[in-house]
């Protein structure tokens, strides 16, 4: 085994899902994100773009979808390995189809956020969170921003214990990194699509507890970190 990261990072969905895991699963979350796999397949790929051309195009035209979902389903698969994917994919948009008006972004731009999004650093925690969009604009006469993060898991579904940690921290890091001049992150517009559970949440307004529990959580990660 390599040596592993040298300093803490996890990903937002490991965060989450470390804020609601027993003592014993914290540890192994801890030492997934230490010592990750040294390649790993992008194996939304073809749901995820469609989705992004979709939202890019300002959500009315499903055509983008559907003829992706006809496409998957009719693509030849070379082993079980790829026809396990394309079907995934398939139904990760078909998801996404059921859910996808549930999305908050009424007043505001929507565009794509850019690959380079720095970490969101928290307690010595180093958080990849990679909105997959950033908003702005204006609600009720006040300016506001938020993010779109796409979530994709069949086996390992949000619950109303983990959804409101991803969307908080979606929100931190609209504020320390992406809030334009004059703007501030609005709860409604921090959200996170569960494409697979057909749901969107969005940051609670009662927040301020979640951001204490994260706070404490990467307290605990920089601890046991260098003991994994």
């Amino acid at each position: 085994m390599s040596n592993g990261r040298l300093s803490p990072r996890v990903s937002v969905n490991q965060l989450a899902t470390y804020l609601v895991a027993s003592p014993s699963q914290r540890r192994r979350l801890i030492h997934t994100a230490k010592y990750p796999p040294t390649f790993m397949v992008n194996w939304y790929d073809f749901a995820r773009k469609a989705i992004t051309d979709f939202i890019a195009g300002g959500m009315n035209n499903e055509t983008i979808l559907t003829t992706e979902v006809t496409r998957l389903y009719g693509l030849p698969a070379a082993n079980d390995y790829e026809e396990s994917r394309n079907r995934t994919n398939a139904e990760a948009l078909e998801g996404f189809l059921d859910c996808y008006d549930q999305i908050e972004i009424s007043g505001l731009t929507v565009q794509q956020a850019p690959n380079s999004a720095p970490a969101l650093a928290i307690q010595g925690v180093d958080i990849s969170v990679r909105p997959d969009f950033l908003m702005s604009g204006a609600y009720r006469n006040q300016n506001c921003a938020g993010g779109i993060k796409l979530y994709f898991s069949k086996d390992d579904p949000l619950t109303t214990d983990s959804a409101p940690y991803i969307t908080a921290v979606v929100m931190l890091h609209v504020q320390n990194h992406c809030l334009p001049p004059g703007h501030s992150a609005r709860h409604a517009n921090c959200q996170v699509v569960d494409v697979f559970a057909r749901r969107v949440h969005a940051a609670p307004r009662a927040i301020t507890r979640r951001f204490q529990d994260i706070d404490v959580a990467c307290q605990e990660i920089v601890l046991w970190w260098p003991t994994v």
